[in-house]
């Protein structure tokens, strides 16, 4: 079977600094998987080779068998890899309904085009023609990461890059969010970059480990909070006062 995306190799040299090392990975498409790391160990870098935004010094990037090492984030997207960054990218003096229709209007038209809108609006809990009117400049800062998952899933795109999606929530809205992203995987492969472990553990079937520019392990969450020397490396003191 042909990954949805894979990395060969994949090594990210900025001046003197390998921020990624000879990385091969590979996410069957329909897969959620998290990627997981200290500071410093790589994790943005390998996320901005995925989506274009950096060229790699070395290896190669497939999507779907198809290498896209070369290519630019506009050509990528069009092949069906949308992006959500930590910060929401959303237009504040529209409102969510609008914010939604822009996104859909990129695939649909019509009738087709309303379904989809309010299908997605439903879907992440705005419901009410109240809230799907409000400005999103007016809502809290979890909303608007809802909002923007509802402008990524109205695309309908074959893979997600999820970056940090629930920081800054408090639990009720971290939990919520973990739903909605089970929800999008439903018809797009996710990989999630996170430090919130919690949620991590609530949404992740496979968890990638990054140290030092290098996967150092790939297993399960269960396995990997119980591996001491994921511990040491990525959680630390931070871990064991936890416990």
């Amino acid at each position: 079977m042909t990954a949805m995306i894979e990395t060969v190799g994949l090594t990210c040299r900025f001046g003197g600094v390998v921020a990624v090392d000879n990385v091969s990975l590979k996410i069957e498409e329909g897969e959620l998987r998290c990627l997981i790391g200290p500071n410093g160990a790589g994790k943005t870098s390998l996320f901005k080779c995925l989506s274009g935004q950096v060229q790699p010094s070395g290896g190669r990037v497939l999507m779907k068998g198809r290498e896209i090492s070369r290519f630019h984030p506009h050509e990528i997207a069009r092949m069906g890899m949308a992006i959500k960054m930590q910060v929401p990218s959303v237009f504040n003096g529209l409102s969510v309904h609008e914010n939604v229709w822009l996104a859909a209007a990129r695939l649909h038209r019509g009738k087709a085009l309303e379904a989809i809108v309010d299908e997605t609006l439903s879907a992440v809990g705005f419901r009410s023609a109240e809230a799907r009117e409000k400005r999103a400049d007016e809502l809290s800062h979890a909303h608007r990461q809802w909002i923007e998952l509802a402008m990524l899933a109205a695309c309908k795109p074959a893979i997600a890059l999820l970056d940090e999606p629930a920081a800054g929530m408090t639990q009720d809205e971290m939990l919520r969010t973990v739903e909605l992203i089970k929800t999008i995987n439903r018809s797009t492969t996710i990989l999630v970059v996170e430090h919130d472990l919690e949620f991590i553990s609530l949404l992740a079937r496979k968890v990638t480990v990054l140290h030092q520019g290098k996967i150092f392990v790939e297993d399960t969450m269960s396995n990997i909070s119980n591996n001491a020397a994921v511990r040491e490396i990525y959680l630390g003191k931070q871990w064991r006062m936890a416990q």
